[in-house]
């Protein structure tokens, strides 16, 4: 049998599983988180949809920078497993480094590996408040 002949036909077969995947209605996961733009050290909560029941999901996090691109950090942890519905509720502490950075949510579901993704921003700023020095009780003048 001819090589191209049954790249092609493999091809095919796979194109008309996905085709009729969809065409029965596969289901599609979501992911949508609460506000779209948290402050640093402010609670995110996570809603997930549309994964098994009860399957386990893995949810990651990951922080961009918008203007430049470059990638700052990842952060991974699982929800133990969806409810009866294939759906899940998690929360995380948006992380201080993430201050005007984009953050890109990830849900991934162990056994349908249903995956479905949610953005959101920290444009929220950190504020240092002035601390004074004191000998005895007494405040020292500011430097």
């Amino acid at each position: 049998m001819n090589r191209g002949y049954l790249t092609k036909a493999v091809l095919a077969a796979t194109t008309c599983l996905a085709l009729a995947g969809a065409a029965l209605g596969q289901q599609a996961a979501t992911l949508v988180s609460d506000k779209e733009d948290y402050a640093p050290g402010e609670i995110a909560i996570l809603t997930g949809a549309g994964f098994e029941p009860f399957e386990a999901v893995d949810i990651s996090l990951s922080v961009d920078d918008p203007e430049t691109g470059l990638h700052i950090a990842d952060y991974d942890w699982t929800v133990e497993q969806a409810d009866e519905f294939g759906g899940f509720v998690t929360w995380f502490e948006v992380p201080y480094e993430a201050v005007g950075m984009v953050l890109t949510a990830t849900a991934m579901g162990y056994s349908s590996a249903l995956v479905a993704t949610a953005t959101f921003t920290d444009h929220g700023s950190v504020s240092v408040s002035e601390a004074r020095a004191t000998v005895d009780g007494t405040n020292l003048p500011s430097p």
